[in-house]
């Protein structure tokens, strides 16, 4: 017997909710990062990324160098 679709909220209330770990990860295991869209400001891809999903864009100076801003993980 299929089951009923759940309303949103319960269905989202259902869902379980972990801890950040960063357990594993391993920065030089993404060698793949490019230059980014603009090669000249230094960012390269992981930064851009990280800048466009900002929560607030931080400031963006030489070399890449952020400044302020907020993220929902640092």
């Amino acid at each position: 017997m299929p089951q009923r679709p759940c309303p949103l909220a319960p269905a989202v209330g259902r869902v379980p909710v972990g801890t950040d770990s960063r357990e594993g990860y391993q920065r030089t295991a993404f060698k793949q990062w490019n230059a980014g869209t603009i090669p000249t400001d230094g960012c390269n891809t992981g930064a851009e990324v990280l800048t466009s999903e900002a929560v607030d864009a931080p400031e963006i100076g030489p070399g890449c160098q952020s400044k302020g801003g907020r993220r929902w993980s640092n």
